[in-house]
C-alpha cells in the first residue's frame, strides 16, 4: 500500500527500539513487578482460565479479551511473565504504527505518514502503557485497524464493513471504555458510504459474531447478555458524585472497601446489579445538584487540556517521572490536540480520512470527561490523534511560497500552545500522587516504601495532616508504637479535630496496654465525628478485655454496624456476643452478613461453623 516501504519499516523498528529503551529504563521500577490493581486483576483471571475455570464462572471485573490473549502468555513465559506481556504490548505499538502510517501517507503524502507513525510509536500514551500488564496497547493496535480499514475501503464491499464490525466488538470487549468512539467512528464509516444498508448489516453481523460467545458466557455467569465491567458504574460514580472531587482518591484503604461494599449492602449481587446501583445514585446526585456536576465536567476537562492526571492509578503518572524517554517527549495529549484541531483547518477538502480521526477524537473525549480515568481512556484515542495531527507536516510540501510564510507562522503558534500545554498549565492537580502510593504500599504491607512515599510528599506538603496520619500507621505497621504515636500527634496538631488521626492513636496507646487512655482517644474521636463506625468498633473490643457488661459492648458494635453497614469485623464481633447472651438466631445473621462482605474470612466462617454445631447439639 505504502510508496516508500523502507521508510515505513524504519518508523516501525523506530518504534519497537523505542520501547525496548523505555522499559530498559524503567527496568528497577519496583511497580514492574508488582502491578497496579487492575492489572493484578487482568493477571488474576488469566491465571483462573490457565487453571481450567471456564470463563463463564468467574467473569472479568473487565473486558475478558485480554486476559485471554494473557493466558498463553502466562503459560509460556513462567518465570518472566511480565516482561513478556510488555515485549507484547511494544510490539502491539509497532503493529499500531505499521497500519496508521500507510493510512497517513495516502491521506498526506510520506511526510504525513511518518509523522502519523510517530506519533504513534513515540507518544508517552503509548509509551507509558507498554510497561503496564494493562489492555491500553491492545486497544491502540485494534483502533490503528478499524482506520486502516476505513481509509482503504475503496470499493466499498460489505466485507470490509463486516471486519470492522469485528474490530469494534474486540475492542469493546477489550475494555468497554471504547463503546463511544467505536460507535462514533463506525457511523461515520458507513454514512459517509454508498451502498449503506448492506454494509451495516454485515458491520452488525461482525460484531454480533464475536460477542455470541461471550453473551452466552456472560448470561451462564448470571450477568445478562452483555459482558461489560462491572465497575463502568462506580467509575461514573466515583468521577460525578457531587460530594466528591472527581478523582479516584478514595481508593486505597477503609474509604475503598466501603465504596465497593455498598450495592452488596443495598442487595445489588453481581455487575450488572452494581453498575445501575452506581448509576442511579450518581444520577440522583446529578439531580440534586446539576451545578456541581457541570462544574466537576469543565473542571476534568481542562485537567486533560492540562496533561493534569486526574486517576488514582497513579503508576503511569511516577513512571514519566523515572523515564528520561517519557519525560522529555513532546507530543502527549495537550501537543496532540493542539495539532489535530490546528489540523481541521489545514486539510481543507484534500481528504474525508479526517472525518474518522475526529470521530474517534470526539467519542474518546466524550468518555473522557464523563469517568475519571483521564490517562486509560484518552489513550486509545492516539490513533485518530496521530492521523489528525500527522496532517499539517504532510501537506505542508504542498503549500505555495507564501503559503510557507503562513505555515512557518502557523507551525509557531502551534509551537506555543504545545509549550504551553507541555508545562500543564496553571491547573492544580487534585491528586496527591505520593500520598496515594504511600497508601497503596501500606495496603500491601511494604511499610517501608509507603514511609518513602509520605515523606517525598511531606517536602511538597509539609503541613498536610493525611500525611502524618499516614506516616504514623507506617510505623504502627512496623511495630514502632512510640514512633507512631509522634506522628499522630502532628496530625492532630495540625488538625485537631480529625477523627481518624484520634482512632489511630487509640489503636498505638492500646497497643502500650493503657486500654482506659486508649479508650479516651477513641470516644475523642467519636466527640469529633459521631459516625465514625471504627471508633464504634474500637470501643466495644476495648469494653469487653476491660470487663465491660454485654449489654454495654452490644451497644459499641451494634453504632458501628449501623453507621458503617459494611463493617464486616463489626457484624463478626456482633454475632459473637449475640452468641454468648443466647440469641443464636440473631448471631446467625450477623455472621451471615458478616459473610456476605467478605466470603474469604476464615474468622466469620469458624464462628458460622462453631454457631450450627452448637444450634445441632441444642435440637431435640
Amino acid at each position: 500500500m505504502t510508496r516508500d516501504s523502507k521508510t515505513m519499516w524504519t518508523v516501525v523498528v523506530l518504534a519497537v527500539v523505542a520501547g525496548a529503551w523505555n522499559l530498559w529504563l524503567l527496568r528497577a521500577e519496583p511497580f514492574l513487578a508488582h502491578p497496579i490493581i487492575d492489572a493484578a486483576e487482568y493477571i488474576a483471571e488469566a491465571r483462573a482460565l490457565l487453571a481450567g475455570l471456564p470463563l463463564h464462572e468467574s467473569l472479568p471485573i473487565h473486558g475478558p479479551v485480554y486476559p485471554l490473549l494473557l493466558v498463553p502468555l502466562l503459560a509460556l513465559f513462567t518465570t518472566s511473565f511480565l516482561s513478556a506481556v510488555y515485549w507484547t504490548n511494544i510490539v502491539l505499538t509497532a503493529i499500531a504504527v505499521r497500519l496508521v502510517y500507510p493510512c497517513a501517507e495516502k491521506a498526506f503524502g510520506p511526510w504525513g505518514g511518518m509523522a502519523a507513525g510517530a506519533l504513534v510509536g513515540l507518544s508517552p500514551m503509548a509509551l507509558q502503557f507498554q510497561v503496564q500488564a494493562l489492555p491500553v496497547s491492545l486497544q491502540i493496535a485494534l483502533h490503528a485497524a478499524l482506520v486502516y480499514l476505513i481509509v482503504f475501503d475503496e470499493k466499498h464491499t460489505p466485507r470490509r464493513a463486516f471486519f470492522a464490525g469485528v474490530l469494534a466488538a474486540l475492542s469493546y470487549l477489550t475494555h468497554p471504555g471504547s463503546l463511544l468512539s467505536m460507535a462514533l467512528v463506525l457511523t461515520v464509516f458507513l454514512l459517509a458510504r454508498e451502498r449503506f444498508v448492506p454494509r451495516a448489516l454485515f458491520a452488525a453481523l461482525g460484531a454480533a459474531l464475536v460477542l455470541a460467545p461471550f453473551a452466552f458466557w456472560s448470561h451462564q455467569a448470571g450477568e445478562g447478555f452483555l459482558p461489560v465491567q462491572g465497575n463502568a458504574g462506580m467509575n461514573v460514580y466515583i468521577g460525578n458524585r457531587a460530594a466528591g472531587n472527581g478523582t479516584a482518591d478514595v481508593r486505597p484503604g477503609y474509604a475503598w472497601q466501603k465504596l465497593t461494599s455498598m450495592p452488596r449492602e443495598a442487595g445489588a449481587e453481581g455487575s450488572r446489579a452494581e453498575t445501575r446501583f452506581f448509576l442511579e445514585k450518581t444520577g440522583e446526585e446529578i439531580a440534586r445538584d446539576p451545578a456541581a456536576f457541570t462544574r466537576r465536567l469543565l473542571a476534568k476537562a481542562g485537567l486533560y487540556v492540562a496533561d493534569r492526571r486526574i486517576d488514582a492509578s497513579h503508576d503511569p503518572g511516577r513512571l514519566m517521572g523515572r523515564s528520561f524517554l517519557l519525560r522529555n517527549l513532546l507530543f502527549d495529549a495537550p501537543g496532540l490536540l493542539a495539532l489535530a484541531l490546528t489540523s481541521l483547518f489545514v486539510m481543507k477538502r484534500r481528504t474525508r480520512t479526517w472525518r474518522i480521526a475526529l470521530a474517534g477524537a470526539i467519542g474518546s473525549f466524550v468518555f473522557i470527561v464523563l469517568t475519571v480515568y483521564s490517562v486509560r481512556y484518552r489513550a486509545p484515542a492516539l490513533p485518530f490523534l496521530a492521523l489528525l495531527a500527522a496532517a499539517p507536516v504532510g501537506l505542508f510540501p504542498s503549500w505555495g511560497i507564501s503559503r510557507r510564510v503562513r505555515g512557518g507562522l502557523l507551525a509557531g503558534g502551534i509551537l506555543i500552545v504545545i509549550l504551553a500545554s507541555g508545562s500543564r498549565l496553571a491547573i492544580p492537580n487534585p491528586v496527591r500522587i505520593d500520598y496515594l502510593e504511600g497508601r497503596m504500599r501500606h495496603t500491601r504491607g511494604d511499610f517501608e516504601g509507603a514511609i518513602r512515599s509520605f515523606e517525598r510528599e511531606e517536602k511538597r506538603l509539609p503541613k498536610d495532616p493525611d500525611i502524618a496520619n499516614g506516616m504514623g500507621a507506617a510505623r504502627l505497621g512496623q511495630k514502632q508504637t512510640l514512633e507512631g504515636m509522634r506522628h499522630f500527634r502532628r496530625a492532630i496538631t495540625m488538625a485537631p479535630d480529625y477523627a481518624d488521626a484520634w482512632f489511630n492513636r487509640a489503636l498505638a496507646i492500646a497497643e502500650t496496654g493503657d486500654l482506659v487512655e486508649a479508650r479516651l482517644s477513641a470516644r475523642k474521636a467519636l466527640s469529633y465525628q459521631e459516625d465514625h463506625a471504627p471508633s464504634h468498633y474500637m470501643l466495644g473490643i476495648l469494653g469487653e478485655r476491660l470487663g465491660e457488661e454485654s449489654r454495654q459492648v452490644e451497644i459499641h458494635y451494634r453504632r458501628a454496624v449501623t453507621y458503617d453497614p459494611t463493617l464486616r469485623e463489626g457484624w463478626n464481633a456482633l454475632g459473637v456476643i449475640y452468641a454468648k447472651t443466647g440469641r443464636l438466631d440473631e448471631a446467625e445473621e450477623s455472621f451471615l452478613r458478616a459473610r456476605q462482605l467478605d466470603p474469604n474470612a476464615e474468622d466469620t466462617k469458624q464462628n458460622l461453623e462453631k454457631l450450627r454445631t452448637l444450634t445441632q447439639t441444642q435440637t431435640p
